[in-house]
C-alpha cells in the first residue's frame, strides 16, 4: 500500500514538472511571436496626421519616422495604408472573438502591442497563420519600394536592432 502511494506521488511530481515546462515553452513562444509581430508590422506604419498623438498612440507614432525618411510618394503611402488595412483585417480573422476583445481592451488601456499580443494565449496554428500574414505583408510592402528606399529601410532596421541590443546590454 505504501509503495503504491509513493509511485503515485512521483507521478504527480513528474506531471507538475511537465506542466511547468510546457507553460514556459508557451510563454517563450508567445513572447517571441509578439516581438516578431511588433518588429515587422510597426515600422511600416505611415504617419496619418500631424496632430499630437494621444498617450496610447505615442509609441506607434515614434516608428513612423523611419518610413517618413524613405521619401514615399503619395501613391506609395496609399498603397502602404491599403496593405496595412488588409493585414490588420487578415490578422483579426485569425483571432477568436474573445481574443479580439482582449486585444482591443489592452490597446485602449495604453499597453504596447507586444504586451497586448503576449496576453492572448495564441495556439500554434494561430501563431503560424499570423507569421505567414506578416511575411506576406512585408513582401508586399517591400515590392512597393524603390531599390534606394529598400536599401534605406534595411539600414534603418539594422540601426534599430543595434540600438535595441545596446539598450538590452545596459539593463
Amino acid at each position: 500500500m505504501w509503495i503504491r502511494n509513493v509511485y503515485l506521488y512521483d507521478d504527480d511530481i513528474e506531471t507538475k514538472r511537465l506542466k511547468e515546462k510546457s507553460m514556459k515553452v508557451k510563454i517563450l513562444s508567445l513572447s517571441a511571436a509578439a516581438i516578431a509581430l511588433s518588429l515587422i508590422v510597426t515600422p511600416f506604419a505611415v504617419k496619418a496626421q500631424n496632430t499630437a498623438p494621444a498617450p496610447q498612440q505615442e509609441h506607434a507614432h515614434k516608428n513612423h519616422d523611419g518610413m517618413n525618411r524613405l521619401g514615399l510618394t503619395a501613391d506609395q503611402k496609399s498603397q502602404m495604408q491599403a496593405i496595412r488595412t488588409q493585414t490588420r483585417a487578415k490578422m483579426q480573422a485569425v483571432f477568436t472573438q474573445d481574443q479580439q476583445n482582449q486585444l482591443k481592451a489592452a490597446m485602449a488601456s495604453g499597453k504596447k502591442p507586444r504586451e497586448a499580443f503576449a496576453a492572448l494565449n495564441l495556439t500554434a496554428d494561430q501563431k503560424a497563420q499570423l507569421k505567414q500574414i506578416r511575411e506576406d505583408s512585408k513582401k508586399q510592402m517591400q515590392s512597393i519600394l524603390t531599390p534606394d528606399q529598400l536599401q534605406k529601410m534595411q539600414a534603418w532596421h539594422q540601426n534599430r536592432q543595434a540600438h535595441k541590443q545596446q539598450g538590452e546590454r545596459a539593463q
